[in-house]
């Protein structure tokens, strides 16, 4: 089971736009939680500057990058992207569940395409 699976399921209990003054030990106006273990996960949004500078062009509404979703190679050929940064504006549709296999569907790409190729046989 994944995080968002176990917060929809009411197993993990989350506090949603939250802001988290500290982890002490309070009383007064302030809830307190009972917890073993807590996550911290801020939001943020990817700094784009970057990849744009690149030339990857950017969808105007989401920012979700130009790439083609089976190979993640950009419109600007050579340029792969991955993780979370291919959500745009979306940071919630890449989690570790789906975005672990990036990388993988990258090399394959790569493999495929015969821009790289390992020879195990190769010695000095």
């Amino acid at each position: 089971m994944g995080l968002l699976d176990g917060i929809l399921g009411g197993v993990v209990g989350a506090e949603m736009a939250t802001v988290v003054n500290g982890l002490i030990e309070k009383h007064g106006g302030e809830k307190r939680l009972a917890a073993k273990q807590v996550f911290a996960l801020t939001g943020y949004h990817p700094d784009y500057t970057f990849i744009k500078s690149l030339g990857v062009t950017l969808d105007e509404k989401s920012w979700k990058p130009n790439l083609n979703a089976e190979t993640l190679e950009s419109n600007v050929p050579g340029i792969f992207l991955a993780g979370v940064v291919i959500g745009g504006k979306h940071t919630s549709e890449i989690f570790i569940e789906n975005g672990r296999f990036h990388g993988k569907q990258i090399i394959d790409s790569l493999v495929g395409k015969g821009r790289r190729r390992v020879d195990a046989s190769f010695t000095r």
